[in-house]
């Protein structure tokens, strides 16, 4: 119980660094480009969800550069060289066709540097047999801002490769390898992108979402901590989407507790490198 407790004291905290960064960086982040972010790699695949209009999936994202500014909604983002992305096209008849994602993905920011939405246009399916889209992130992956023709503070070349070299190479420890936080950000991303992003299910809240996301990542290095503090995450979002109606749905809840915990391990992040 004190470690829970101790970890929820670290999220309120979390949050307010966070916000507090926020505003003293809003002024100097006008017409400057944002952060540079970090991809979670993948333990399993990401599925997409798929219908006429295309498709997309959300991506646990971090910051690698605390000194810039946060993006804003709508801040569009590119593969960083030598990232790994991969689009992951599984047939009707099992066969899967690897695609180069930094090629037939975009990348949306739309809640600031711990998640980016990842789309995919119909035409870059034309052709193919598809059943189901996935996502795979590799080690070390990376984002960076859309170079913007307004921009008076652009990326120096020093600073893509701080951000995506060593300072991603840190991040390895708190967001790739297993671990409490690490993996319960992966569980509770996974169970976010089981919900579509504008609609409320009624069996959102009946426990499959968390059953599905252990199955997801059935076999893989998932730490006991992580799957246990993923459940509870479910738990408390389930009593506040259903008894004390907090939220206005099962998915805004699972959202805004991947984003503070993101934030916390961050920040944990940011710490390591001596607040750079």
């Amino acid at each position: 119980m004190e470690k829970v407790n101790a970890m929820k004291q670290s999220l309120k905290f979390a949050v307010s660094f966070s916000l507090a960064a926020g505003v003293i960086l809003a002024g100097a982040a006008a017409q400057a480009a944002p952060q540079a972010l970090g991809l979670t790699a993948s333990l399993r695949p990401t599925p997409m969800r798929c219908d006429a209009a295309g498709c997309r999936a959300d991506l646990s994202a971090f910051c690698l550069q605390q000194q810039r500014a946060d993006p804003r909604p709508g801040t569009v983002y590119e593969v960083a060289p030598g990232t790994r992305v991969t689009l992951l096209v599984t047939g009707h008849d099992g066969r899967q066709t690897r695609l180069d994602g930094a090629r037939s993905l975009s990348f949306i920011d739309d809640r600031g540097f711990v998640s980016i939405t990842a789309r995919l246009k119909p035409e870059a399916l034309a052709g193919l047999d598809v059943a189901s889209v996935a996502i795979e992130v590799g080690q070390d992956a990376a984002l960076l801002p859309a170079t913007a023709g307004d921009d008076r503070n652009p990326q120096g070349e020093d600073e893509v490769a701080l951000a995506t070299g060593a300072n991603r190479q840190k991040a390895e420890t708190f967001y790739d390898k297993p671990g409490r936080d690490a993996d319960a950000i992966r569980l509770t991303n996974a169970m976010i992108n089981e919900l579509p992003p504008d609609a409320r299910g009624r069996d959102d809240t009946d426990g499959h979402l968390i059953g599905q996301a252990l199955a997801q990542y059935q076999g893989a290095p998932i730490a006991l901590e992580g799957a246990s503090l993923a459940e509870t995450i479910h738990r408390n979002c389930v009593a506040k989407a259903d008894v004390t109606h907090q939220v206005d749905s099962m998915r805004s809840c699972l959202e805004g507790s991947h984003d503070i915990l993101s934030t916390h391990v961050n920040i944990d992040f940011w710490n390591s490198l001596g607040g750079s």
